[in-house]
């Protein structure tokens, strides 16, 4: 996902901050912003317990220039899980989350939540025990 990192653009999502999770509750909206920001659905399950990785750099490609972050998310293979990936099930979404300089600049809104809750276990439970249902632009 591309990010930005002042405030001056709109709101900003510390993904720094998620260095570790003291509870499930933590690991879930972490996870969900990724989820909802990410541009691709590659299809991989994650569950409260796995490891991710979370590489950040410098990305100027939509013109904001030192304010933003390209943001990539892996989650550690699983014991007795075989590392290979059909690449083929990996979708561009039609819904990404940005944030309102992005949208002012290209004027795409967020149409919701589209990815596939089920890719995480728990997850269902977790926005509707939050109140977290999406609520795209208008």
């Amino acid at each position: 996902f591309i990010t930005n990192v002042s405030e001056e653009l709109g709101e900003v999502f510390d993904y720094y901050n998620y260095v570790s999770y003291k509870n499930s509750s933590e690991f879930y909206n972490y996870v969900l912003e990724c989820m909802d920001r990410s541009i691709y659905e590659t299809g991989v399950d994650i569950e409260y317990g796995d490891e991710l990785l979370t590489l950040s750099t410098c990305d100027a490609s939509t013109g904001f220039q030192e304010d933003m972050r390209l943001i990539v998310v892996a989650r550690k293979v699983r014991e007795n899980e075989s590392p290979e990936m059909d690449t083929s099930k990996i979708v561009r979404k039609n819904s990404v989350k940005y944030f309102e300089a992005y949208y002012a600049a290209y004027g795409n809104k967020w149409k919701g939540r589209t990815w596939d809750i089920s890719l995480v276990k728990g997850m269902a439970e977790y926005i509707k025990e939050n109140g977290l249902e999406d609520e795209p632009e208008a």
